[in-house]
């Protein structure tokens, strides 16, 4: 089922950056589904849609499931979802990584996106004070921040509780 896999996600590929149209010569291996995954997210159900539209122009059984940004990358592993066209490594921890070094999940190449990271609130936060909070709770449990990020984040805890009138030394 892997061998189908990356042949489809391949011949997707090819067929995307040639600009061509799939013919009637590319003959699916199987005709089981290809279980590709959709997440709830807008650029990943657009990118999955474009790309099962495609496998399904070149003969391919496409069966598009609902799956979770942790449950995917074991469903992936262990052959029951196939093709996943947007993953985010942020929020899952080791587990992606894990897999991809154990060869149980083939990366099959970059969509070249520069995601924004960040942490946000609404300015009603700082008005009622729920903001430094928040700030203060994040801080308390963000250990993986570097040095520079930790020393930021105090600054701004202290900013936001004295109304601009303190900063980190």
């Amino acid at each position: 089922m892997f061998r189908k896999f990356k042949i489809a996600a391949l011949a997707a590929s090819m067929v995307v950056f040639a600009n061509g149209v799939a013919t009637a010569g590319n003959v699916p291996e199987s005709s089981d589904p290809i279980k590709v995954i959709k997440n709830d997210w807008t650029g990943q159900l657009f990118s999955t849609e474009v790309v099962g539209g495609l496998l399904k122009e070149m003969g391919y059984n496409i069966e598009y499931v609902s799956a979770g940004a942790l449950p995917q990358h074991p469903g992936i592993a262990q052959g029951n979802l196939h093709l996943q066209t947007e993953v985010w490594t942020n929020n899952v921890g080791d587990l992606y990584p894990n897999f991809v070094d154990k060869g149980e999940i083939v990366v099959v190449g970059d969509l070249g996106l520069d995601p924004k990271e960040g942490w946000v609130y609404p300015p009603y936060m700082e008005e009622n004070g729920q903001a430094c909070q928040i700030t203060w709770r994040f801080m308390s449990v963000s250990k993986r921040l570097p040095q520079l990020q930790r020393f930021q984040m105090a600054e701004l805890l202290l900013i936001l509780q004295t109304g601009g009138l303190a900063h980190v030394i």
